[in-house]
């Protein structure tokens, strides 16, 4: 009856660490592709927002040179637009038709800031499995080499 019990224990215990091990790869291949697809948003809309001075302004007139996040109305206009003349590197599939939404349906954020030459300095952010943006499963560019 002990050794029963003893080797219960032990199946149990390594069922257990072999879901921890299953689950940490399931969340760290998630957490590369979110930020593959972060990195491919903010690829295609820096350089897309520099070639078209007006749409900087029609989607940003009121950066400041704090951050702000960009409104649900102006990114779907302006990832709409960045897909007409660029591909986005999405892992999973997208129909342009519809938002852009991370793994766990969210919009991704955008965030901006009026630089000191003028310039605008983005950065594409998703709020991660909380779906709230500030909090440490947030992911972005600054995650990168991380």
């Amino acid at each position: 009856m002990k050794n029963k019990s003893i080797v219960l224990l032990i199946v149990v215990a390594i069922l257990m660490i072999l879901f921890v091990i299953v689950r940490k790869c399931f969340i760290n291949r998630m957490f590369s592709e979110v930020l593959s697809d972060t990195l491919s948003i903010n690829a295609a809309i820096a350089p897309e927002l520099s070639k078209h001075n007006s749409n900087i302004e029609k989607f940003f007139s009121a950066a400041t040179s704090n951050w702000q996040v960009l409104p649900y109305e102006d990114y779907d206009k302006i990832i709409a637009e960045v897909t007409r003349s660029h591909s986005l590197y999405i892992s999973k599939g997208w129909n342009a038709s519809k938002p852009l939404l991370d793994r766990w349906g969210n919009r991704f954020e955008i965030k901006y800031h009026k630089l000191a030459d003028g310039r605008y300095d983005i950065i594409v952010i998703s709020k991660g499995p909380d779906g709230i943006l500030g909090t440490k499963d947030d992911i972005s560019r600054e995650d990168y080499g991380n």
